[in-house]
């Protein structure tokens, strides 16, 4: 009931609310998936994401960054997150990608804003926000400070959104919220409950099924695989395990699971 904008966006996208998370229901294990489309039992990277020795598993397992740098070497790539790990353990160095940390979120948004507003038109963007995740931790996920923290993530949603259609920079794009775990209800999350091992996967773009809820095997992971099919990009194949889901593009059916 507190959500104006997700709603608003996704009136007539593709929504699958239940998409699987990786087996740990961590943010080291769950963003590393999401941005290279390997199962967490291949690519085994931990919260500690900035470690030295856990960044060497990129060399196997490159992010989608990397992968449209081989592609679209002239693309310009851009990620802007409050979480430092990201940017410093997943994201590659050495792809001419714009990589900026700042927190709080507000300042996060701020700094999306500033970026697209100064004529920028990456073809890979990424953005994390934190502070939902913060207050479920202090709180649980089912606490007033919780149901605050959603309904401010929804208004940043909401502003990154508008600033993108006010920079034409919707009409072809593809614009994906997800969130990287759940939260138990009396805080933090880490485990298998239900709670903590579902999230959901919400795209708005050119050829998404108006009000698509997407087929039965969704994980957080197929986002690369969505990502990379619209920008016709091909994904690693020997190492991805992520897939195109059916019932989400016009033009494809829902694909075979690599593994």
């Amino acid at each position: 009931d507190y959500m104006e904008n997700f709603p608003r966006i996704f009136a007539d996208g593709a929504v699958k609310y239940g998409a699987r998370t990786e087996t740990k229901t961590d943010s080291g294990p769950n963003w590393t998936s999401i941005l290279t489309g390997v199962s967490y039992f291949k690519h085994g990277a931990e919260n500690g994401v900035v470690d030295g020795d856990q960044k060497r598993v990129f060399k196997r397992y490159p992010s989608i960054f990397s992968v449209v740098h081989d592609a679209m070497p002239d693309a310009e790539l851009a990620s802007i997150n409050n979480w430092a790990s990201i940017n410093i353990g997943i994201v590659e160095d050495d792809i001419g990608a714009t990589k900026i940390t700042v927190g709080p979120d507000s300042a996060t948004v701020d700094a999306i804003v500033n970026y697209f507003n100064e004529g920028h038109a990456p073809a890979v963007f990424f953005t994390q926000l934190d502070e939902v995740d913060g207050a479920g931790h202090a709180y649980g996920s089912s606490s007033k400070e919780y149901e605050e923290a959603m309904k401010a993530a929804d208004g940043y949603i909401g502003t990154i959104y508008d600033c993108l259609e006010e920079n034409g920079l919707l009409e072809d794009g593809l614009f994906i919220v997800t969130a990287d775990h759940g939260h138990k209800a009396t805080g933090g999350h880490g485990r298998f409950s239900k709670i903590e091992s579902y999230s959901t996967i919400a795209v708005k773009g050119k050829n998404v099924v108006a009000g698509g809820s997407m087929d039965s095997d969704v994980k957080l992971r197929d986002i690369a695989a969505i990502s990379l099919y619209a920008l016709g990009v091909k994904p690693t194949e020997w190492s991805f395990s992520a897939r195109v889901p059916g019932n989400l593009f016009t033009d494809v059916k829902g694909q075979v699971r690599p593994y």
